[in-house]
């Protein structure tokens, strides 16, 4: 399969879901066309890396410990783990900031040289 900028934004589409209303397709298309969501990408993909060290995180623990918005970390992690980017770990655990049961993340181990587009 051609890795083209199309292929890879292909694997981060939809950003609104078939059922949304048209005001989250309109904020989707803006997101995108501003560049917002790559820069977003970008940051969560470094959080996540910068805090590997300390094992597999949920959303919350990467965004309270990088000062991100939460629900910015929850949106950019599923096109991160599209991307292969982000492992997600399906065992869940209990976040220590929300209290309840949570996936965790951590990077995907590429080989040198494979580092996947945004």
């Amino acid at each position: 399969m051609p890795e083209t900028r199309e292929h890879w934004a292909q694997r981060i589409e939809p950003m609104a879901r078939s059922t949304d209303p048209l005001s989250s397709f309109l904020a989707a298309d803006k997101v995108k066309a501003s560049g917002a969501a790559r820069k977003q990408r970008e940051k969560v993909l470094a959080a996540v890396r910068l805090f590997a060290s300390a094992g597999p995180r949920t959303a919350a623990e990467i965004a309270q410990e990088a000062h991100l918005d939460r629900f910015v970390v929850c949106r950019r992690m599923i096109d991160l783990v599209r991307l292969d980017q982000v492992i997600e770990h399906k065992k869940v655990r209990r976040c220590s900031v929300l209290g309840s049961l949570c996936n965790t993340y951590e990077p995907a181990r590429t080989a040198p040289g494979q580092a996947r587009m945004f």
